[in-house]
């Protein structure tokens, strides 16, 4: 891939499979909602919705660091949201 893009199975650039994603899902709204507006409403939303799945996956992962890691990995993301384009800043 000449850009160096990574390209999904369907052609499609990862920051346009997660273009779609993002319009389609209750998260994917509330994700943009935060990065265009820093709507904190919506990143607490995503928070309550995320962070026990995160740290459960996160506990198989690292164990008894599994919290930390989750706060980590939310503080990064509310300090650095991903531009729109589906990047992480």
């Amino acid at each position: 891939m000449s850009e160096g893009r990574s390209k999904s199975l369907s052609g499609q650039t990862h920051e346009g499979v997660m273009s779609t994603v993002c319009r389609k899902t209750q998260a994917g709204m509330w994700l943009s909602s935060f990065v265009q507006y820093r709507d904190e409403a919506a990143f607490e939303a995503l928070f309550r919705e995320y962070y026990p799945r995160i740290t459960r996956l996160l506990v198989t992962l690292v164990g008894d660091q599994a919290e930390d890691v989750a706060q980590a990995t939310f503080l990064q993301l509310y300090r650095h949201p991903p531009r729109e384009s589906g990047e992480v800043g």
